[in-house]
């Protein structure tokens, strides 16, 4: 239940840290099935790195009223409900009958579509909220049109912070040896928590999202992805105006085409 702080400037915003100060380093998820170690976006070990800004991109578009959007979304990126149940604070209902009846079943298993639902669209509203503030926008409005409460200005915050922090226990100080994953007690993170972790260090670390300038493009981003897909040493942000090199190439080329078109227009009428 979020903090009632009646009477707060609606223009309030936090200052966000994390601790412990020095930046985790994103683990790899567990997609269904596992890719060979071949694959392009493989960690070596049947893992697969989410790319950057796979929380406000990747995630933001899936259609949380589409069963096999939701299906195909897990399959390719791995469960977001953690396997042992544990709890990362996000309620299990959903509003959709259907959607509550269907699983999908891996390795035997039948896994609850709902309950994916319900961790993807606290995930939306997560990245969302950054998109929002990023932008200058009302991250109460983000919260609502995901069907939760927003009693005051600290209310989005609140449920930011919340949120954030459920998900984070999963990523404690540990020992792994010879970078092997897995020991006695260790939790293996959903794709989920490894998002929240993403968004997490994306808030504290104070990047900016953007819009894409790409006139057909409405992502937001934080840094532009090179021409390898999912590779974060190809990002970069300093003044740039598009999510990626293929949009910021196909916006040059129309252009290019309308400049064209306007001069042989204006060519056309002198004779």
């Amino acid at each position: 239940m979020p903090r009632n702080y009646g009477g707060v400037n609606p223009t309030f915003r936090p200052t966000l840290t994390i601790w412990p100060a020095q930046p985790r380093q994103v683990p790899a998820v567990w997609p269904w099935p596992t890719y060979p170690d071949g694959d392009a976006f493989s960690d070596g070990s049947g893992g697969r790195h989410l790319p950057e800004d796979f929380a406000i991109r990747e995630c933001r578009d899936v259609d949380l009223d589409d069963e096999w959007a939701i299906a195909d979304f897990v399959r390719e990126w791995g469960s977001l409900c953690p396997d042992d149940g544990r709890d990362v604070g996000v309620a299990l209902q959903t509003t959709n009958d259907a959607l509550s009846r269907s699983s999908i079943t891996h390795m035997g298993e039948r896994h609850s579509i709902g309950a994916q639902r319900a961790h993807l669209n606290v995930l939306q509203a997560v990245a969302g909220h950054f998109v929002a503030d990023s932008l200058k926008q009302d991250t109460a409005a983000v919260w609502a049109s995901h069907g939760f409460d927003v009693y005051d200005a600290k209310a989005p915050w609140w449920l930011f912070q919340d949120f954030l922090n459920a998900a984070l226990r999963v990523f404690p100080m540990h020992v792994m040896l010879d970078g092997v994953r897995g020991g006695v007690g260790e939790q293996m993170p959903s794709t989920y928590e490894v998002a929240v972790l993403q968004v997490a260090q994306l808030a504290t670390q104070n990047r900016q999202a953007k819009c894409c300038a790409n006139d057909r493009c409405s992502n937001a981003f934080t840094l532009q992805r090179g021409r390898r897909k999912y590779d974060e040493t190809a990002g970069h942000v300093s003044g740039v105006r598009y999510c990626s090199a293929q949009c910021a190439k196909a916006q040059s080329e129309r252009e290019r085409r309308a400049r064209r078109k306007a001069e042989a227009t204006k060519k056309g009428k002198r004779s």
